[in-house]
C-alpha cells in the first residue's frame, strides 16, 4: 500500500544530499524507523497486524506537524491536529491506543531524530501506558492534583474519550513542569 500524497508532499519539501525517489535519504530511514516503533509499541493492543496498523499510520495527516513551511507550531495547534487525527483511528484502537500509536511515533521522529515543525518538540505527548503510570506514582504519589489526573484510568484500553486522555496530559503537564523539562521528557519516568 502506497504512501500518501500529504507524506510525499512534505519528503518533498525536505531538501538533503542524498535522495532516493525524491525522498531525503535520512528522512526515510527516520520515518521508516518512526512506523516500526510505532508498530512495535502495538505489540499488546487491539491490533497487532502489520498491515491493520499501517493502514491506520496512512490515515494520519503528518503534514500539519511536519512542514516546515508553516512556521512554529503552537500548543494549541498540536492539540487540536492530535485530537482529530486520534479520532480518525480511534474506530479500531480505542482512544488510548490510538494516541499510544501517535506518540510513540511522534517520540522517536520528533524527540529522537529531532525532526518537525519549530517548538513540536516541546508539544509532544509522552505514549500513556502502564510503565509511565508506575513511574508517575511511584515519583509523585504523594501529589493527589497530579495522581488524580494522571491515574483518571490506569490502563489504556480504559482511555474510551479524548476528554480522559487530555485530563491525563494535565496532569502529566503538571509532572513536567516540577521536573523542569518539556512534557515528552516525563517519559523519562517510565518504570519497567
Amino acid at each position: 500500500m502506497g504512501r500518501p500524497s500529504s507524506r510525499r508532499r512534505v519528503y518533498a519539501t525536505i531538501v538533503g544530499d542524498f535522495t532516493v525517489s525524491g525522498q531525503n535519504t535520512r528522512n526515510k530511514i527516520v520515518t521508516t524507523f518512526s512506523e516500526w516503533t510505532a508498530r512495535s509499541a502495538m505489540a499488546r493492543g487491539p491490533l497487532r497486524s502489520r498491515y491493520d496498523i499501517h493502514s491506520l499510520m496512512d490515515a494520519i495527516n503528518f503534514e500539519v506537524p511536519f512542514d516546515a513551511t508553516k512556521g512554529a507550531i503552537s500548543d494549541g495547534e498540536f492539540m487540536k491536529w492530535h485530537e482529530e487525527n486520534t479520532k480518525k483511528i480511534c474506530h479500531r484502537l480505542g482512544v488510548g491506543w490510538s494516541t499510544k500509536l501517535i506518540n510513540v511515533y511522534l517520540k522517536t521522529r520528533v524527540y529522537l531524530a529531532r525532526e518537525g515543525r519549530p517548538n513540536l518538540q516541546e508539544v509532544i505527548h509522552p505514549p500513556i501506558d502502564n510503565y509511565l503510570w508506575r513511574g508517575i506514582k511511584k515519583n509523585f504519589g504523594d501529589q493527589p492534583q497530579i495522581i488524580s489526573l494522571t491515574h483518571k484510568v490506569q490502563r489504556i484500553k480504559d482511555i474510551k474519550s479524548y476528554d480522559t486522555y487530555s485530563q491525563i496530559i494535565s496532569g502529566c503537564r503538571l509532572v513536567a513542569k516540577q521536573l523542569k523539562c518539556t512534557l515528552i521528557e516525563v517519559d523519562q519516568l517510565w518504570c519497567p
